[in-house]
């Protein structure tokens, strides 16, 4: 069973929390936190707390925060503190803070931000009139997740995209050039030409990522990726024009057996 420290009055003794690593060898690997957790679970509760050195950096929101509350462990952390703004205000220093120091915006309405950090994790900032209205309760909840869990956030919770594009097509020595429609989320990207004669598409979300493109010619034969076979594709910018390619091994609907290696280029407008 974990042990909680608690440290309660205005003058804070707080015994020494070495930070740890995810993997408990008291290092970054990389692999999950660029801040270190401590030991043990921690919970400060005080007048005016300074935050502790094994919290995330960034959340100094506003000149005037009191933090009363820290909380933390090895899979997630927490602070409460009081602002003399108002609410509104408050939380709009609390977002803009944030943002300042690096944390991605996924959300914000009702006083209730959702920010995302890779290194970190999910953050959850609420701001609120404390019970007697004499000022603002700020809170924040913090997911200690992997850099892997908040891609499938962010992807999630990205705005699908509907735009025009193009791609180029290199198949057996041919080249097929089409106009069409992009869709766009994330990281992940579909084309399909207007007259159905290239498709391509990239889905990171899926474990593993599921890599597809497929050309058809005038005379109707469909050369399609083999799923089976090795597959590959990379993906650009995400400002406009976003381009990705998928390259891979075709076969065809015409009987025949034969593979072929096929590149598709698309490029996206704004």
């Amino acid at each position: 069973m974990r042990q909680v420290t608690m440290v309660m009055g205005l003058v804070l003794v707080v015994a020494a929390c070495g930070g740890t690593s995810s993997d408990g060898s008291g290092d970054d690997d990389g692999g999950r936190f660029d801040v270190d957790v401590p030991d043990e679970d921690q919970l400060l509760v005080g007048g005016d707390l300074d935050l502790p050195e094994w919290f995330p950096p960034g959340f100094d929101f506003t000149n005037d925060l009191a933090i009363t509350s820290v909380a933390g462990g090895d899979v997630a952390m927490s602070l409460s503190g009081e602002s003399e703004a108002d609410v509104e205000t408050a939380h709009a220093g609390a977002v803009e803070g944030l943002i300042d120091s690096g944390y991605e915006l996924l959300s914000n309405e009702d006083n209730f931000a959702v920010f995302i950090r890779d290194g970190v994790g999910r953050v959850r900032v609420r701001t609120s009139p404390t019970f007697d209205g004499s000022a603002t309760e700020v809170s924040v909840d913090i997911d200690l997740w992997t850099d892997e869990q908040i891609e499938e956030l962010r992807i999630l919770s990205s705005p699908e995209v509907t735009t025009r594009g193009s791609a180029t097509a290199e198949l057996d020595g041919e080249v097929f050039m089409a106009d069409g429609e992009c869709i766009i989320q994330g990281r992940n990207r579909l084309f399909i030409a207007d007259d159905i004669s290239i498709s391509a598409s990239v889905d990171e979300f899926a474990d593993p990522p599921n890599v597809y493109a497929d050309v058809t010619t005038e005379d109707g034969v469909v050369y399609y990726m083999n799923v089976d076979s090795e597959r590959s594709y990379d993906i650009g910018s995400a400002t406009p024009p976003v381009e990705f390619t998928v390259t891979g091994v075709v076969i065809s609907t015409d009987g025949s057996g034969d593979e072929f290696d096929l590149a598709v280029a698309v490029t996206c407008e704004g």
